[in-house]
């Protein structure tokens, strides 16, 4: 649902897997042409006759995140399972009812954060968990791009552009993440939120910083921005040593292929770590559907995001979404 850069990426790879087959692609303009003749001359219907048709046992929402929560409730309520783009909404009240009703449809549901099934974090949850380096305490990560000002959602308040409630779910759920994992938790939430931001003329957030307390003291620096390419990088802090994701969101590649951790025991040299995947990184989402709506599960299981970890990644980007507003010269 959607026909944008991100629906291709995911089209790509539903067709490259050998496990699910791309039906149809839905847009707000189906009629089109130029829609058909990117995705190979699929049918491309209506978001309500793609929701209707018996063809279809799943959908993939990446329509504008202001979108997700409406066509995630019609979806559900026509027993479809779902695959949605991140973040899933804008505000936590808009999710928690959208959760609601999933909850009474009994689909599975997926928000879609792909580097959380990467194998690279799975070995750094390994690592952290191992307490390889020592108890974790400070967490970094960051995803800063660039895009020129135009007439680009990313520029649009009312279709709540600008980093935070873009790109920013990934370090926020990230440093979520391993702040879980540093008292045996799949996830946590943070006590307290402090940002800062800066603003486009045209009231988006173009850089946005964040520091986090976590339940335990664990602490967490975390940035996004739209205008500038600031880094795209993860990095953990423990009592006895450091370990940095170099490539946190993208491993090495969306083909798959090498990335790399670098290990830092207080006192040693440096240990890099390398990591191959042989699967195209939206193939993983695509066949943790597949697994999870065969196992009779309604959500996935952990390192990914449960509804529980999508719920408090959307809170906690809401107190970061409003906490930046209020630094708005």
């Amino acid at each position: 649902m959607g026909s944008g850069r991100i629906a291709r990426t995911f089209a790509d790879a539903i067709e490259h897997s050998a496990r699910a087959r791309l039906v149809a692609i839905s847009s707000r303009t189906p009629d089109r042409p130029d829609i058909a003749a990117r995705f190979g001359g699929l049918p491309v219907l209506s978001y309500e006759a793609l929701i209707a048709s018996p063809e279809i046992d799943a959908v993939y929402i990446a329509v504008n995140h202001a979108g997700h929560v409406g066509l995630a409730k019609a979806a559900a309520r026509a027993g479809k399972h779902i695959v949605c783009e991140k973040p899933v909404g804008v505000s936590l009240a808009d999710v928690e009812e959208m959760f609601a009703v999933i909850g009474e449809s009994k689909v599975f549901f997926m928000e879609a954060f792909m580097y959380r099934f990467h194998p690279q974090i799975r070995r750094a949850v390994e690592i952290v968990e191992a307490g390889t380096i020592g108890d974790l305490r400070f967490i970094q990560a960051e995803y800063g791009f660039s895009r020129p000002f135009s007439s680009h959602r990313l520029y649009r308040p009312d279709e709540y552009g600008g980093g935070v409630l873009d790109a920013g779910g990934y370090p926020m759920s990230m440093a979520r993440l391993f702040a879980g994992l540093a008292r045996r938790a799949p996830f946590a939430n943070p006590e307290s939120v402090q940002a800062m931001a800066a603003f486009h003329e045209v009231g988006v957030d173009i850089l946005a910083l964040a520091t986090l307390r976590f339940p335990g003291d664990v602490l967490a620096q975390i940035s996004t921005g739209i205008a500038m390419k600031h880094g795209q990088v993860a990095r953990l802090y423990g009592t006895g040593g450091n370990l940095v994701i170099r490539s946190p969101w993208f491993g090495g590649g969306i083909h798959g292929g090498r990335c790399e951790l670098v290990l830092t025991r207080d006192g040693e040299e440096p240990q890099t770590i390398v990591i191959y995947d042989d699967v195209w990184l939206y193939e993983h989402e695509v066949n943790a559907l597949i697994d999870g709506v065969a196992a009779g599960r309604t959500e996935p299981e952990a390192p990914a995001m449960t509804w529980a970890d999508t719920l408090g990644n959307m809170a906690a980007l809401e107190r970061w979404y409003r906490a930046s507003r209020k630094t708005q010269a």
